[in-house]
């Protein structure tokens, strides 16, 4: 079985480290995170979206 998870997000660099370590401390292994950023004015996606098994996807 696959498991993926999706975080929606607007301006939320200042979070997304802490959601992202929270999902990969998990029990079950999570096999990609999925980064939707509404057209933040921050960097969240260029922060995060390069990491091993996270996509990041601007709205």
């Amino acid at each position: 079985m696959k498991y993926s998870v999706v975080i929606c997000t607007y301006n939320g660099e200042k979070y997304i480290k802490e959601q992202i370590k929270s999902i990969l401390d998990q029990t079950h292994k999570v096999d990609e995170i999925l980064l939707f950023d509404d057209s933040s004015n921050d960097n969240t996606l260029i922060k995060y979206s390069w990491h091993g098994g996270i996509y990041g996807v601007y709205l």
